[in-house]
């Protein structure tokens, strides 16, 4: 059942309409939105594979938290480490007050596209399969 918050792969499925929306708001030049599609489909794809895992469902935000209980069940995904940071951080910027920052630039930003669609292809073992990034 898609809504089974136990089901990795109704995690994956979230996570994929994240992906494509997030390509869709990059190639529109909503960078914003982008970003938190970005941090969106991580967060889901990183539980779907925690999840399957027999990791407890927790709410949280944070990717770097995420990337670190994967690290514990013996997935490495430091690699993903700044985009986690900094899509965690627009994530909570673009929604409360109080915080400073600069957002990512597009071409940070269009990294950050390519990463979170290398980790969601990892984390499942699936094909994206959405619109792609424009030249």
């Amino acid at each position: 059942m898609r809504n089974d918050p136990l089901d990795p792969e109704s995690w994956f499925d979230y996570a994929e309409q994240d992906l494509a929306r997030a390509h869709k708001r990059f190639a529109e030049g909503d960078y914003m939105d982008c970003a938190h599609h970005l941090q969106l489909s991580a967060e889901k794809a990183m539980k779907g594979k925690l999840i399957g895992l027999g990791w407890s469902l927790q709410k949280t935000h944070n990717l770097a938290y995420l990337v670190k209980d994967l690290r514990t069940r013996g997935l490495d995904f430091s690699w993903y480490s700044n985009a986690a940071d900094v899509l965690t951080t627009e994530y909570i910027a673009d929604r409360y007050p109080g915080f400073d920052d600069a957002p990512p630039s597009p071409g940070e930003l269009r990294t950050f596209v390519t990463d979170t669609a290398k980790a969601f292809e990892d984390l499942p073992g699936r094909k994206y399969s959405g619109p792609l990034l424009p030249d």
